[in-house]
């Protein structure tokens, strides 16, 4: 755990110190903060495992049970995954959801956060120890449970390592993985799915691949025909309008850009704060603007101000992974309209759309 910690912190706090020079270029610079940006990242990830196994130890990880289709947790996953084997450097891997055809517009009663976290672990640990292949993920109803699968054609698990797979700490050595990672994905993932009142099992050939399978018992939901009726019209209205997403994370440009595509909405992408500024100059009738608060070269506050400078009647929505009550109030005062928590959800996003376009 000490090795794990210290490694990201160490390129986080050397690549930072090495920023105060002043005669850098440009380039050098940017190079630095994606080194920056990718420990810290690294970090983020450590810390919530950390605090995940710790909560199911003691008890106290609660699940929350919420209204959800799973169809779109898949296909989410499936766009995602397809994104970040690019920056892996494993484009020959292909990532495939499957859903039943009856299944398509299952709604179900059940905590879709942890479920999205426990198929996303093991698509994470099934890119880690491919190199080529299909990686494929879906589900099946049987009776009461919902019997889901990742199965890749990767390096395979031995015999001998096998049987502790899902202890904590348990890492598998290989030539294909660099083995980043503390060892507790597979453990977090047993203790969710126990926490869920299910089984999480794994059949798996050297050489030839694994599967991991875990069932989960659900309750499904039927949602009245009237709602969605309304709901589409809602979405409909959206059409044509333009939008100005500032942020330099390549996986939530492509996430907004799905949605906005779903919503026929013309959107336009910004890497940084500055970069936004001059587009929001440029582009007239701009509807809304998502403004992340961490970017390089210019964050979201500084970029805010620029443009309600220019325009004061600019309707800028904040959205942050971390909002404590100081940049709340921060937040408030440079003048956007309200903040957006990441992850951000498709429902949380109709929301404020509705409001303020």
């Amino acid at each position: 755990m000490s090795h794990e910690i210290r490694t990201p912190m160490n390129s986080i706090i050397g690549f930072s110190d090495l920023l105060k020079k002043d005669d850098l270029a440009l380039e050098t610079k940017h190079k630095y903060l994606n080194i920056i940006d990718g420990n810290s990242k690294q970090l983020v990830n450590l810390v919530d495992d950390i605090i995940d196994v710790s909560k199911i130890e003691s008890n106290n990880l609660k699940i929350i049970t919420e209204n959800f289709k799973i169809s779109e947790t898949l296909i989410d996953l499936e766009v995602m995954f397809n994104q970040l084997k690019l920056d892996e450097n494993k484009s020959s891997i292909i990532f495939k959801a499957h859903v039943p055809e009856d299944c398509k517009h299952l709604t179900i009663k059940s905590d879709g956060l942890r479920i999205r976290q426990l198929l996303a672990n093991l698509l994470s640990n099934a890119l880690k120890f491919s190199v080529q292949g299909t990686i494929s993920f879906g589900f099946k109803k049987a009776e009461s449970d919902l019997i889901f699968y990742v199965k890749d054609q990767g390096i395979g698990i031995s015999p001998d390592n096998i049987t502790g797979i899902f202890e904590r700490f348990k890492q598998v050595n290989t030539g294909v993985s660099k083995n980043k990672g503390t060892g507790l994905g597979l453990s977090i993932c047993k203790g969710i799915v126990h926490l869920l009142g299910g089984e999480i099992s794994v059949q798996s050939t050297l050489n030839v691949g694994s599967v991991f399978t875990f069932n989960i018992p659900f309750e499904e939901v039927y949602p009245l025909k009237s709602k969605n009726i309304e709901h589409k019209n809602e979405i409909q209205s959206f059409k044509g309008i333009t939008v100005l997403l500032a942020d330099d994370d390549s996986f939530i440009q492509l996430y907004f850009k799905e949605i906005m595509k779903l919503w026929e909405v013309n959107i336009l992408v910004a890497d940084n704060g500055e970069i936004a500024v001059e587009m929001y100059k440029n582009f007239p009738g701009i509807a809304l603007v998502l403004m992340d608060l961490r970017m390089p070269i210019m964050d979201g506050f500084k970029a805010t101000a620029e443009i309600l400078k220019f325009d004061p009647k600019a309707k800028i929505l904040a959205q942050t992974a971390d909002l404590t009550g100081i940049e709340k109030v921060k937040i408030m005062k440079i003048g956007c309209k309200e903040y957006l928590t990441k992850p951000i959800q498709k429902e949380q996003l109709l929301t404020v759309f509705q409001k303020w376009v």
